[in-house]
């Protein structure tokens, strides 16, 4: 049965689910500066809000 499992990873449809969620991913801009301000008071870190929401739907079993 482990050597099924690991035949999934080896299909076309798996490779491209996991591009699709990896895209999806690197589209969310987490870019830092070093005078950022604190959470809260500086509104660039509220890009970061939108990675654990990406987590959730797309790994809801994470």
């Amino acid at each position: 049965m482990a050597s099924s499992n690991l035949e999934l990873f080896k299909t076309r449809k798996f490779r491209d689910l996991i591009a699709q969620r990896l895209s999806g991913l690197v589209q969310i801009p987490t870019v830092t500066y070093d005078e950022m301000g604190l959470l809260g008071e500086d509104a660039r870190w509220q890009v970061f809000e939108k990675l654990p929401k990406f987590f959730e739907r797309t790994f809801p079993r994470m």
